[in-house]
């Protein structure tokens, strides 16, 4: 009889690995399509809602364009009246940072951090910075508004040193900078904002005739408003 040491030790058969229940599966799929949801469009609604309080607070106010069902507005809308606004799917298109008419101080300090978020507004249309702290130093913010068509900067310091930034904006056609001190080497900038078609540079004094015949000239199609005073 062979020895039993000699023997092959006796293994069992692997069992095949057991199948996920079913309810696993369904369980990891909503939960990824439940994080999908909250950062495309939960998490971006909450930090906008959060930016439109802040320019609501200084005395400002954004203007909607209404996006999706009328259902989905009413159960997630950022005001209590009727119509609702602000929805989840809705589009900030107009942002007026002063309050309505000339403020009493002559101009509302805002910090640079707000115009740094604006760009949270990917519909934006319209910004309103008059009687502002506006400066040149944020064009480079401005500049990121990819849907910006008209920008209002009057009353404001801004000299036009950060005019080339506006070039990077494909649809701006209307720019108003009136009562600024905008500067004449500054102003030639603008003709390469190929898409502008209104400027308004009423009562901006330190402009020359001379610049604006030389703006004109690189850009027929602009339309530019100026008063009577201006240096010869």
């Amino acid at each position: 009889m062979p020895d039993s040491a000699s023997r092959e030790p006796h293994t069992l058969p692997e069992s095949a690995p057991r199948a996920k229940p079913l309810w696993v599966l369904v369980l990891i799929l909503v939960l990824l399509g439940s994080a999908v949801a909250y950062l495309q469009f939960w998490y971006p609604f909450q930090v906008r809602g959060r930016l439109v309080s802040q320019i609501e607070s200084i005395g400002g106010r954004v203007e909607y364009r209404e996006v999706g069902p009328e259902w989905l507005r009413r159960l997630t809308a950022t005001s209590h009246s009727f119509p609702p606004t602000g929805g989840l799917l809705d589009q900030v298109v107009t942002a007026r940072i002063c309050p309505a008419g000339r403020p009493a101080g002559g101009r509302v300090v805002i910090p640079e951090e707000l115009v740094q978020q604006l760009h949270l507004f990917p519909k934006l249309t319209r910004l309103d910075l008059n009687y502002t702290n506006a400066t040149d130093d944020w064009m480079p913010h401005i500049a990121k508004l990819q849907s910006l068509q008209r920008l209002e900067l009057g009353h404001t310091r801004l000299c036009g040193r950060g005019f080339p930034q506006l070039a990077r904006l494909p649809h701006l056609r209307s720019l108003e900078v009136v009562f600024c001190p905008i500067r004449d080497q500054y102003l030639a900038s603008l003709s390469r904002v190929t898409s502008l078609t209104q400027l308004n540079l009423h009562s901006c004094s330190h402009v020359t005739i001379p610049a604006i015949d030389e703006f004109r000239a690189a850009r027929p199609g602009c339309s530019v408003h100026v008063d009577r005073r201006l240096k010869p």
